[in-house]
């Protein structure tokens, strides 16, 4: 038993200094649209290696959607994936894999690390991987509210592989 509360704990370390180690956390709350998308992926793809919250319902893409966005299932279960595509050229998609379905929607909700997936014909993809509530809320780390519709617009990320 004692076996498992050390490996356990030992888990925990990492995302906790990760925490301890922010000054601010943002938490990007509210809904995701073809007007905010680009802005929300950017400011996801410029936090790779940190926490960030997402409180955010996503609606499905259907043929009236804008070119350039979309939103679809990762897996017939769980997740989702939010993709934006510039018309220059190259894009960021942000997966989310603990996203649920509720009423309509995919719903994001959680602290999450920002890690970088690598690219895919010109576009960059980011994994939101889960943290555990109790080591941000527990942190020292001031938590900052963004509503979705006045996230600033930020240079997008560049990533060298």
């Amino acid at each position: 038993m004692i076996r498992y509360v050390v490996a356990a704990s030992i888990a925990f370390l990492p995302a906790t200094a990760m925490a301890q180690a922010q000054a601010e956390i943002p938490i990007y709350s509210g809904e995701v649209t073809a007007e905010n998308a680009e802005r929300l992926n950017a400011a996801l793809a410029n936090r790779v290696d940190t926490i960030v919250g997402l409180q955010v319902e996503v609606s499905p893409t259907d043929d009236k959607s804008p070119a350039g966005y979309l939103v679809d299932q990762i897996t017939a279960d769980a997740g989702v994936f939010i993709s934006t595509t510039y018309p220059q050229g190259g894009g960021v998609q942000i997966n989310a894999p603990t996203a649920y379905w509720r009423h309509g929607s995919y719903i994001v909700d959680g602290f999450y690390v920002v890690k970088y997936g690598g690219m895919g014909q010109g576009i960059l993809g980011y994994q939101l991987k889960p943290v555990d509530d109790a080591v941000v809320l527990l942190s020292s780390a001031r938590r900052v509210t963004i509503e979705t519709d006045k996230i600033p617009r930020e240079q997008r990320a560049v990533v060298a592989d």
